[in-house]
């Protein structure tokens, strides 16, 4: 109730119960009545303060939460900028900056696993061969010529093992519907060691479809 009034007022009420008390003490026989005056004007005063100090404390309470929870969501915007700027400029770190990488790529790209199967692949990838996510969780051998599969796999190990990260090879790819597309395949393996990514290049979709070396 007390918080509802004034701070002023009470102010003005205790310090008339002071002037009330002395004034009794001094004029009257019963001191006691003027001591309670004075004993109500300093619980009156007591009273205000305690509310109005806990007043003060409620609301830096809800300035300091609501600033707390301003600085996590800065905090939190600002690491993610940090992470996405650091998958931008490192795309080969790890699978999700590739992921992030091929998605935006608009040449066809398919991750794999170590094993062979598919981890995930680009709209251009789906667009040129016809796999789509249905396709992720699958083996890849036989997106490439199987009479080719073999030696393809075991010159990729090679370079894995000499410590080559980034390769290149040509290859026959074969789309959802068995028709084959010669091209050329760039490799790179991840920071993992492990994870490699496949950009695929067809030679249909190149800008010379047929190239004549040496002059006559």
């Amino acid at each position: 109730m007390l918080s509802r009034i004034p701070r002023e007022f009470i102010q003005a009420t205790s310090a008339a119960l002071v002037v009330v008390g002395i004034y009794l003490m001094t004029t009257t026989s019963d001191q006691w009545l003027g001591v309670s005056f004075i004993a109500l004007s300093v619980w009156v005063m007591n009273m205000s303060e305690s509310i109005l100090l806990q007043k003060v404390q409620n609301e830096m309470s809800t300035a300091l939460e609501a600033l707390r929870r301003k600085q996590e969501v800065e905090v939190g915007d600002l690491l993610f900028y940090l992470r996405q700027s650091e998958l931008g400029n490192s795309p080969w770190s790890n699978v999700e900056a590739a992921k992030n990488h091929i998605a935006k790529l608009g040449l066809p790209a398919i991750i794999t696993d170590s094993g062979g199967a598919c981890v995930a692949l680009n709209p251009a990838f789906t667009a040129t061969l016809g796999y789509d996510k249905d396709f992720i969780g699958k083996l890849c051998h036989g997106v490439t010529r199987t009479d080719i599969y073999g030696e393809y796999v075991q010159g990729i190990s090679v370079n894995v093992t000499n410590g080559k990260r980034f390769m290149h090879s040509r290859t026959v790819m074969l789309d959802t519907s068995g028709i084959e597309h010669v091209g050329t395949v760039a490799l790179i393996l991840l920071e993992d060691m492990r994870t490699m990514v496949g950009i695929w290049l067809p030679d249909e979709l190149g800008i010379l479809k047929k190239l004549v070396t040496g002059r006559s």
